[in-house]
């Protein structure tokens, strides 16, 4: 009986001091919840990015064991555990039509353990689970991975060109354009309006009618031209993209160019207006040939015969009277 009490006493005590070892091992440790790492995203034609940083909770608590990087082609990816990813050399660049995904590998640090429910982020982006949790218990290790969308080329300016309204022709409904980049946006309608110049404000409370390929631009109203585009295969739309129509800038009264990954450009057409007929120009007058002198006329006659003999006889009585002078004087 003694035996038995013994042998159940150093149970209990055996018991007691593992448990109390195993308590002691778990509060000398310290946890690490969150692992951040920031990576150098893929970019066309750059090489993948094996030296990332990274911080923990609680820092300097893991070491980065593994960097890896794997590629997918787009039509290939399922976003399930059954895709076939390929692992990627480091002299490898990144390309068109792809999904790539960098998984990162930690250790703890001695005197630090993994939390069963710890988080990560790669460059903001969470932890993609499609291969399980970041814990992983049979290693005691983390390991952190996300998924990079296909690249696609940015297009940030579209200009195009089109026949602008003239009275009495038809609207424009085959314009062209380029885009930064070439072939980057496919133009997949094409939309004129028009208001009354009365009823015209300038502002989002315009009411604009829709012209038909029929409609002829007449005198007294504004004219709009709306282009609306999607981005072509393996290109994407700039948030902050512009444009122009002949040259004209994008009218943002009814919002900025981009609309959730498509484009949207409009121009404003002030109202049309007859211009006049020109004016043949006048020939040259020819200069006026000078008039030769008029002797003296009469002005009752006409005639200026008279005038003479009159100034003749007034001589000729100057005369005498010079010469009956000289002889009185000799007298």
């Amino acid at each position: 009986m003694k035996k038995r009490i013994l042998a159940v006493l150093l149970m209990v005590g055996l018991i007691t001091a593992l448990l109390g070892t195993t308590a002691f091992a778990a509060t000398s440790l310290t946890p690490v919840t969150e692992i951040h790492v920031t990576v150098t995203e893929p970019k066309l034609g750059e090489k993948p990015d094996f030296g990332p940083t990274f911080e923990s909770v609680a820092e300097d608590g893991v070491t980065l064991s593994a960097v890896l990087w794997f590629k997918i082609a787009k039509e290939s990816y399922t976003g399930t555990d059954d895709d076939g990813w390929v692992k990627m050399d480091s002299d490898e660049t990144f390309e068109k039509g792809f999904y790539y995904s960098p998984d990162l590998h930690f250790d703890p640090k001695d005197g630090y353990y993994f939390d069963e429910n710890i988080t990560g982020t790669v460059n903001g982006k969470p932890h993609d689970d499609t291969y399980g949790p970041m814990y992983r218990r049979e290693d005691a290790d983390a390991y952190l991975s996300v998924v990079f969308d296909p690249l696609s080329v940015l297009v940030t300016e579209i200009h195009a060109t089109v026949t602008e309204p003239k009275l009495g022709e038809k609207p424009d409904f085959g314009p062209t354009f380029e885009s930064v980049a070439e072939d980057g946006v496919i133009l997949y309608d094409v939309a004129w309006f028009k208001i009354a110049k009365e009823s015209y404000t300038g502002t989002d409370d315009d009411e604009w009618e829709m012209m038909n390929s029929n409609k002829t631009f007449e005198k007294g109203f504004y004219y709009a031209l709306d282009l609306f585009f999607d981005p072509a295969e393996n290109c994407s739309i700039a948030e902050n993209i512009i444009g122009t129509v002949n040259g004209k800038p994008h009218d943002d009264t009814y919002g900025p160019m981009y609309r959730v990954y498509t484009a949207y450009l409009s121009v404003v057409y002030d109202p049309l207006e007859e211009k006049p007929d020109p004016v043949d120009p006048v020939d040259p007058v020819d200069p006026v040939d000078p008039v030769d002198p008029v002797d003296p006329v009469n002005p009752k006659t006409g005639d200026n015969s008279e005038i003479f003999m009159i100034l003749s006889s007034l001589s000729l009585l100057a005369g005498a009277g010079a010469v009956i002078a000289l002889r009185k004087k000799e007298n």
